[in-house]
Parts: structure tokens; C-alpha cells; sequence
């Protein structure tokens, strides 16, 4: 029924914007940006139209100024874009037909979403590692439920379905039916169980196996618990996700507006900023996860603002996507020779370009936690070395006391990302 009345919205406007493209003396109908905006907020409700409900959002901003005038050439190319990606996701054109739907090459794994049981279910190999999961597990708040194979795992109540699997890609390997087991879970669940395959770090095998079953997370042996739990409280919302933090440099106001539109549509947080020249100074206010810069700005090019930022070791890490108009191979090597991450060109197709964002902000928060991570266990190892005893270990009576990395030591929301365009997930 929502997509019905999204096709009917849709219609409504299909036939205005086409005008205002076809006849240069047309002005922008007042009304139209309404219409957009009211089909975006109908397109938020409705997975089909998601991603032509933010080109319609994006395009109501821009035309939002302009009612009842005439649009400029350099403007008009730039609706004529974002006008023919919203027919284009909709379908809607005479010759256009939808497109095919598209098997994925990777098995999707089960979203992050709030569980309203805590269940886990275990189908792990040995005694001791079963039990000192189902320990760790129980202090954690969540409760196990103990399987011998993966029928008996099909076959669960309603009543206790899990949250989670933990299981062994050994055991689960003797499973001839493992695959359409797991995707008959996956129907009948909802949400879908996470799965978590254990194996050795070096089994290419194991792990391949592991990403065509749909597992969340690929555990290597010996089991970093502290680590298991941390990313399994965050995809079952028990750690609260931090938004990506996004910096826009462009000196557009319009094109910026658009593009932070875009962003914040997807939970991102955006900061615009006009003066490439502040970048430094905002940076370390705003600590984002990518940089988004135009190329050509008054004052100072994105290639020199990247050149810049990379003789900080500090923001070695930061990946930087640059949006220009500019389509010349050259330019864009020497972009990506200078450190540049992704050169997207304008006028961009807006889902493509929140999703490369995105894309590159897990890839920042990854290398953040995982250089934050170093930094921790260097310096307990330091503490370590300072409780030694001098006369160690010469001394058989000289005693010290190591203890483990806990989990109050590593921030659980580190482990908790964005997965896809908008939606939370896990990495």
C-alpha cells in the first residue's frame, strides 16, 4: 500500500520536473518542492523507494529557493541529474524498465537490531571452551542453550530462539545441509540469528565457509572473549552506535546542502565547511572518520588541502573521498597518487556516494580501534615490565601478578559500525 501511494506521489511530480527540463522558459511550479518532499517522507517508510526518496529530498533542497523563477544554465545541468537519477530509480520513463533483481554474491549477514531475548545458542567443540563460554556468557546477562547438531538447532522452540550462534566451522563442516539450514533460519527468524564461526585464524577454507553461511563474525582460535562480547552486545543494540562524523569542504553552499542531506539521511553526522583554509582547525575539533573536498576552491585546491593534511601522521589514517566536476583521468591519479582515498564526480548519483562514505568511514574506525588497541596493550605491558621485581626471574620466591586485558579496557561502542547505506551493523 506505501509503495502504491509512493508510485502515485511520484507520478504527480514526474510530469513537473520533466517541464521544467524540456522548456527553458518554464519556471519552478510552486508546489513542487512540496510534492518532492512529501514523496520523500513516504519513500522513508518503504525499502523499495529508499534510495529515490533521497534524490527527491535532495532535490527539493535545491529547488527550494527558486520558486516561480527561472533556473540559470549551471543550475539547470545540475537538476537535470538529479532529476534523471530519481526517473531512473523509479522506473518510471516510458523506455526504462525496472531493473532485475540482483542475487548478491556474498550471503547477507543478519542486521543489528535490538533482540527482545538473550539467548545464545552453542555448537562449539569441547568441553572446556563450552564452558567457559557459557561462564563468560552468563555474567554478560545472556543465558545458552546447548545443541549436538545443527537439526537440533532448526528445531528450537519459538519460545527460545537465539540472538546468536556460536559455532564451530568444524562441526558445522560434517553438515551436508549446513547452507540451507542456516538460510531456512534466517526466513523463519526475524530478526535473523547472528552467527559467529569459530576456526583457526589460517583456515582460508574455514573462513570461506563462514562468509557463505552468513556469519557476522569470522572468530579466530584461541577465542578473544572480551573482543566476542564486545561485538556481540553492539549488534544486538546493547552498545549504543556512535554516528560516523563526516567534514564537507566545498565552497557550493548548494551542492553542499544537497550532498549533507544525503549523509544525515544515513545517520551521519555533517559538518559543511566553506573555507578550505579552517579544514586543519576543524579537524581537530570534529575528529571525523572521512573528509569529503571538492578540487577547485578559491584560497586553496583540494589537492593542496590533502597534501597538507597527509604531512600529519596524526590524520595518516583519515580518509579523504574528494566530489568534483572535474572528469580528467589525470587529475584524478594525481589525486589518488597524493593520498586521496575515492574521486567521485560530479553531478554524483547520491546513493553511490553515501554508500562510498560510508564504505570508507568502517574502514577509518577499523584502523582507529585497532591502532587504539596497540597503544592499550603496549602501555599495559609497560605496567607489566614496571611490577616486575628486580630480581626476577633469578628469584624462584619472587612473585608478581598479571592480569588480563578486561573488558571495561576495551570500549565496546569501538566495535559497533555502520552496516550498508544507513543501516546499523557490525565489523
Amino acid at each position: 500500500m506505501k509503495d502504491e501511494k509512493s508510485h502515485q506521489v511520484a507520478e504527480g511530480i514526474r510530469w513537473q520536473v520533466i517541464a521544467l527540463l524540456e522548456d527553458r522558459e518554464s519556471v519552478v511550479q510552486r508546489g513542487l518542492c512540496d510534492a518532492l518532499d512529501r514523496f520523500s517522507e513516504i519513500a522513508r517508510s518503504s525499502i523499495s523507494f529508499e534510495a529515490a526518496g533521497q534524490i527527491a529530498r535532495s532535490l527539493a533542497i535545491l529547488l527550494a529557493d527558486y520558486e516561480g523563477q527561472l533556473l540559470d544554465e549551471q543550475l539547470r545541468i545540475q537538476v537535470n541529474a538529479i532529476v534523471q537519477s530519481l526517473l531512473e530509480a523509479l522506473a518510471l520513463d516510458m523506455e526504462a524498465q525496472p531493473p532485475e533483481d540482483l542475487s548478491p554474491l556474498v550471503t547477507p549477514i543478519s542486521p543489528t537490531s535490538e533482540r527482545v531475548n538473550s539467548h545464545v545458542a552453542l555448537f562449539v567443540d569441547g568441553i572446556a571452551v563450552q564452558t567457559m563460554l557459557q561462564e563468560v556468557l552468563r555474567q554478560e546477562g545472556f543465558s545458552t542453550i546447548t545443541v549436538n547438531s545443527l537439526d537440533e538447532l532448526a528445531q528450537i522452540n519459538e519460545e527460545f530462539q537465539p540472538a546468536a550462534i556460536f559455532a564451530d566451522i568444524s562441526l558445522i563442516q560434517l553438515m551436508p545441509n549446513a547452507i540451507e539450514i542456516f538460510s531456512e533460519l534466517r526466513q523463519k527468524t526475524n530478526p535473523p540469528p547472528h552467527l559467529f564461526c569459530f576456526a583457526n585464524a589460517n583456515d582460508a577454507p574455514a573462513r570461506l565457509d563462514a562468509v557463505r553461511l552468513g556469519a557476522t563474525r569470522f572468530v579466530s582460535k584461541p577465542v578473544d572473549v572480551v573482543r566476542l562480547i564486545a561485538v556481540l552486545k553492539g549488534v544486538t543494540v546493547q552498545t549504543q552506535q556512535k554516528p560516523f562524523r563526516v567534514l564537507l569542504i566545498d565552497d557550493d553552499s548548494i551542492l553542499a546542502k544537497i550532498h549533507e542531506m544525503a549523509l544525515s539521511s544515513a545517520g551521519i553526522e555533517v559538518q559543511i565547511l566553506s573555507d578550505p583554509l579552517q579544514a586543519p582547525y576543524q579537524i581537530f575539533k570534529l575528529e571525523p572518520d572521512v573528509i569529503v573536498s571538492d578540487v577547485y576552491m578559491p584560497g586553496c585546491n583540494g589537492l593542496e588541502l590533502l597534501a597538507v593534511l597527509r604531512q600529519d601522521d596524526a590524520l595518516a589514517d583519515t580518509p579523504v573521498v574528494f566530489l568534483s566536476s572535474e572528469n580528467d583521468p589525470r587529475r584524478q591519479i594525481e589525486a589518488l597518487d597524493l593520498g586521496g582515498d575515492d574521486f567521485l564526480t560530479k553531478p554524483v548519483d547520491l546513493p553511490l556516494f553515501v554508500a562510498t562514505v560510508i564504505a570508507r568511514a568502517k574502514r577509518s574506525r577499523r584502523l582507529k580501534r585497532s591502532r587504539s588497541e596497540y597503544h592499550r596493550m603496549l602501555e599495559r605491558v609497560r605496567e607489566i615490565e614496571r611490577q616486575l621485581p628486580e630480581s626476577f626471574p633469578g628469584d624462584d620466591k619472587a612473585q608478581f601478578q598479571v592480569d588480563y586485558i578486561f573488558p571495561d579496557q576495551i570500549p565496546p561502542a569501538d566495535y559497533v559500525l555502520t552496516e550498508g547505506a544507513g543501516k546499523p551493523g557490525v565489523s
